[in-house]
């Protein structure tokens, strides 16, 4: 998997700007995952996968995202 680059975001769980991974959607293969928080980037738009949460690429192309056990609140259960 291409290493990608980085750029500071807004991460509200970290209270602040993290430097966070942007990856080319064209450049990802089939079976790649991806740890949030990162950016996945296509031309036609852009896919923000949060903190705690796993982007995983299809062998179709698709990009499935696993939340995890979430509370209530929408944040992830410990």
């Amino acid at each position: 998997m291409p290493k990608p680059r980085t750029r500071p975001t807004w991460q509200p769980e970290a209270g602040g700007f993290v430097d966070t991974p942007i990856y080319d959607r064209q450049q990802l293969p089939a079976g790649a995952a991806i740890k949030g928080p990162a950016i996945i980037e296509d031309p036609e738009s852009t896919l923000v996968v949060p903190g705690g949460m796993l982007a995983t690429v299809t062998e179709r192309g698709h990009i499935l995202i696993d939340i995890g056990q979430m509370d209530a609140d929408g944040s992830n259960a410990a």
